[in-house]
């Protein structure tokens, strides 16, 4: 039973073994170091002069404020026209005296990669986004990456062309950064490897405990073979003769027995039971050569 139970959590460190040390590594190696995870968000594409994201947020588990006390979400762009790139973080309010007057689309909704998106029309060209100094957030460059903490239910997200040329079109990302993600990473393969030792000595040590018993019980069910303490001579027509071991010697056990012997029979007529002489070849009897038996002696009569 002891063994038992031994095996069976060996196997179930095993099994919980594997998944940690699998998925620490893996957070590991995806996040590195630097503690950054980024995935695909999808394409948008406008014909104004600015993509808006009004009250733009990001769907979180828990609360968004406990989530960002422990990771920073980003946001990133890349156009596919080959234009650098503007992004900024601003009030709604400001964004929209901004732009009241020109172009723009609205991206009401980003999911499953695909954005629903409302033109509004407009006629006028708005001044470069850099020089305006409303912004609480922005970045800029072929590939910018903006941090999403200033955004919420009052701020918008601008993305333009550096140069406010009509005609946006960018691929966005989503990513996360956290200072713990490769910590926790390296913890969870660290204690994934223990618990996999651990595991393998457990299913190790029952293993060996059954084979102990097995050999202890083989050892004590055999019955020792009987010591002989004398050596024995059997003869044919003898009594058995007993020889007693000699002193100093372990006595062993040896009995001999005459091989079969073979005897002839008595002659009755012959004085004391002698046997009766083997009788010669047929062909070196008398009498027989041609065929006629041999006439029998004459036995002497009485008192001769």
């Amino acid at each position: 039973m002891k063994r038992g139970l031994q095996a069976f959590f060996g196997a179930v460190l095993l099994v919980m073994g594997l998944v940690a040390a699998s998925g620490g590594g893996f957070l590991a190696v995806l996040v590195g170091p630097e503690g950054e995870i980024s995935t695909p968000a999808g394409a948008v594409a406008g014909e104004g002069y600015a993509l808006v994201l009004n009250e733009f947020s990001i769907d979180t588990a828990g609360d968004p404020n406990t989530v960002r006390s422990f990771a920073d979400f980003q946001v990133g762009a890349e156009s596919t026209e080959n234009e650098r790139i503007f992004m900024g973080i601003a009030p709604a309010a400001e964004v929209n005296r901004y732009l009241a007057s020109s172009a723009r689309d609205v991206v009401s909704d980003i999911s499953g990669g695909t954005a629903r998106i409302v033109p509004i029309p407009g006629a006028i060209e708005p001044g470069d986004p850099a020089d305006e100094t409303f912004w609480d957030a922005q970045a800029e460059g072929a590939n910018p990456v903006l941090s999403l903490e200033q955004s919420g239910v009052s701020q918008s997200l601008v993305i333009m062309n550096s140069n406010a040329s009509e005609g946006v079109s960018v691929n966005l990302t989503l990513g996360l950064v956290s200072a713990a993600l490769f910590p926790i990473g390296l913890g969870l393969l660290i204690i994934g490897v223990l618990l996999l030792l651990l595991g393998v000595l457990l299913i190790i040590k029952a293993s060996r405990g059954r084979k102990v018993d097995v050999t202890d019980n083989t050892a004590a069910t055999a019955v020792p073979a009987p010591v002989p303490t004398s050596a024995q001579f059997v003869t044919a027509g003898a009594a058995t003769q007993t020889i007693p071991p000699v002193q100093g010697t372990q006595p062993q056990s040896t009995e001999m027995t005459s091989p079969p012997s073979f005897t002839r029979p008595t002659d009755p007529a012959s004085p004391g039971g002698a046997p009766a002489p083997a009788s010669a070849p047929a062909a070196d009897q008398p009498g027989e050569a041609d065929g006629k038996p041999e006439a029998s002696p004459k036995e002497p009569p009485a008192g001769s």
